[in-house]
């Protein structure tokens, strides 16, 4: 938990800073604002508990790990939801690593695999094990 107040103080700037993008990126797995809503509150929920984690990393270099949290959380919500999640896509992601030739590139390839995949993807580059992305993602 929060226990100082510079603790405090940053988790209210990494708040204000991507409150909206996680929104945004909630919001584009659920198609429901309210939804959007509930997994952004849940994954800043995961940001308090595991705020030491945060506290190393400039706020402006968190960007990934907090995308990763608001998709995650969406995706499990959405799963709360539904009971599965959507894997449809995987066939037409078919552009190999020797054609990746700059990070753009490699972004949007990354950004064009369905959504269950790169959850799992984005979770491994991160750090979680095996274990943990299976116990997440189900």
């Amino acid at each position: 938990m929060l226990d100082t107040s510079e603790e405090k103080i940053r988790f209210e700037e990494i708040y204000l800073k991507y409150r909206s993008i996680m929104y945004h990126v909630a919001d584009g797995v659920l198609h429901n604002g309210q939804d959007a809503e509930d997994a952004v509150h849940n994954a800043f929920l995961r940001i308090i508990k595991r705020f030491s984690r945060f506290q190393e990393t400039p706020v402006k270099d968190l960007v990934p790990q907090v995308i990763v949290i608001a998709r995650n959380e969406a995706v499990s919500l959405q799963r709360k939801r539904k009971d599965t999640a959507p894997l449809e896509g995987w066939d037409s992601f078919a552009e190999t690593a020797e054609s990746v030739s700059d990070y753009h590139t490699l972004v949007e390839s990354f950004t064009r695999l369905p959504q269950a995949y790169r959850a799992a993807l984005e979770m491994k580059l991160l750090g979680y094990s095996d274990g943990e992305i299976a116990a997440r993602l189900g």
